[in-house]
């Protein structure tokens, strides 16, 4: 198909809506509609596809909403279980003292630190979620001999959910109780 320049606006004798746009005097047409270099608007196709998207975004982004108050509980109080057996191991093999402490002092704690001799552990200070409450002991010590210098109890809770993190002081053991 050849394009042409039209010299002067073509007189329409049709009154169908779709092909009554006239065009613009120095604008390439193609079967009576003014052609400004591509297409005015977005195919049926192209309009699916930015659907399908959108659906799978909001797919993804929903659960992140609505995560329950158990689960938040229980992440956190498995993080922190998980870092007090690890700070139990360091005081093992290193044969040296390990003091996990909470911070602010008096809680409810925001953040926790693992330090050998006053240095912090690589990957320390931690934050905790701040839609869990985080209250209890706010400092313990892992000994050499895989003990604590005293038993230790942190409690979780948000919402009505509630979990407990113990440490028992002879053998340092974590035990975790709650949702």
């Amino acid at each position: 198909m050849e394009w042409e320049l039209p010299t002067t606006a073509p007189a329409r004798t049709t009154t169908n809506r779709s092909t009554s746009a006239r065009s613009a005097p120095g604008k390439p047409t193609r079967g009576g509609r003014v052609f400004a270099g591509g297409p005015a608007g977005l195919s049926f196709v192209e309009v699916i596809l930015v659907v399908a998207l959108l659906g799978i975004l909001l797919v993804a982004a929903v659960p992140q909403l609505f995560v329950p108050d158990e689960l938040d509980v229980e992440l956190a109080a498995r993080s922190v279980a998980t870092d007090m057996e690890l700070a139990r191991r360091f005081a093992i093999t290193r044969r040296a003292n390990f003091v996990m402490t909470f911070s602010p002092a008096g809680g409810p704690y925001a953040s926790y630190t693992l330090t050998t001799g006053g240095v912090a552990e690589p990957d320390f200070p931690k934050d905790l979620p701040l839609t869990v409450t985080v209250t209890g002991t706010a400092s313990i010590t892992f000994r050499p001999s895989g003990s604590t210098t005293a038993g230790a109890t942190l409690t979780f809770s948000a919402g009505g959910e509630t979990a407990q993190v113990t440490v028992l002081a002879a053998t340092a053991r974590v035990e975790i109780s709650g949702p």
